[in-house]
């Protein structure tokens, strides 16, 4: 449900809705990453980062949590860190990642 308040732009709903998917489910790697781009969305870019971080903690192969957490990361202009998780994203199979890599990474 949350993801349908998402896509019809009622993040505020969907956060309520990911909330209490996240405290039924609290060892669920799509809640966070979805509850963390609903915050983005929102504007709580810290908020999210630490959802997709949450994200990544339980399940460390979940490429779009770092490819979304690395958008968020640039949005706070750390460069650094928004290309560390887009390498990452990139070494775990995420393709569209390789235009944040080439467009925004400098060796």
């Amino acid at each position: 449900r949350g993801k349908v308040k998402h896509n019809t732009d009622d993040f505020e709903g969907a956060l309520e809705d990911y909330d209490i998917a996240a405290s039924i489910k609290p060892d669920y790697a799509i809640i966070f990453n979805n509850r963390g781009y609903t915050k983005y969305m929102l504007g709580n870019l810290n908020g999210a980062i630490s959802d997709f971080s949450e994200a990544i903690s339980i399940d460390p192969n979940y490429g779009e949590a770092y490819l979304n957490r690395g958008i968020t990361k640039e949005m706070q202009r750390d460069e650094k860190g928004a290309c560390y998780d887009w390498k990452k994203a990139a070494e775990l199979g995420i393709k569209e990642v390789q235009k944040y890599i080439v467009n925004q990474c400098v060796e």
